[in-house]
């Protein structure tokens, strides 16, 4: 049965490539990369959970990308009500990793900004994550990898068309 049904996927890739059409297990090939992929993000980030919570990360993510940023920003980037991110930054500030300092283009608020440490961390976890998607990219074959990468990069040119005003906003 399982070759009868990889001929069968075979043929209707094959198929859906020679004409245009997206392949009838496309989407669900895709899906299940993402969810691996995902499996595979969260691991990484267990090599700096005794020091932050998921949502701590994405606040420190999402005030490193703005460089600078302010609560009510920081808010609309993670999805948060101004209190729960107010708290979030509490608790950031407490462990050293973000500073706040009075903003440049507004003295009424506070900037928020990552610290040394901050950095620290995220370098971390940065090298953790590609650490761990270099040793998947080492088990395919080559032309699978090469194959991938194009796929991906025509995959984020099309989500940035499709997504553009909704990318600012999002949370990474």
């Amino acid at each position: 049965m399982s070759r009868e049904r990889n001929s069968w996927e075979s043929a209707a890739v094959a198929n859906a490539r020679s004409s245009g059409q997206q392949s009838p297990d496309l989407t669900g090939s895709v899906h299940d990369a993402a969810e691996s992929l995902a499996v595979l993000w969260t691991r990484s980030a267990s090599g700096v959970a005794n020091e932050v919570s998921g949502s701590q990360l994405r606040a420190l993510l999402c005030i490193s990308r703005a460089g600078t940023t302010n609560l009510t920003q920081l808010a609309e980037s993670i999805g948060a009500m101004l209190s729960s991110a107010s708290r979030l930054c509490e608790r950031l500030v407490a462990a050293g990793l973000i500073e706040r300092r009075p903003s440049a283009a507004n003295r009424r608020e506070l900037a928020l900004a990552v610290t040394p440490e901050g950095d620290r961390l995220l370098a971390t976890l940065e090298h953790q994550r590609r650490s761990d998607i270099a040793r998947v990219l080492d088990r395919m074959p080559a032309a699978a990898r090469s194959a991938l990468l194009t796929g991906l990069e025509s995959f984020s040119h099309a989500s940035a068309q499709l997504h553009a005003p909704a990318l600012h906003s999002q949370p990474p």
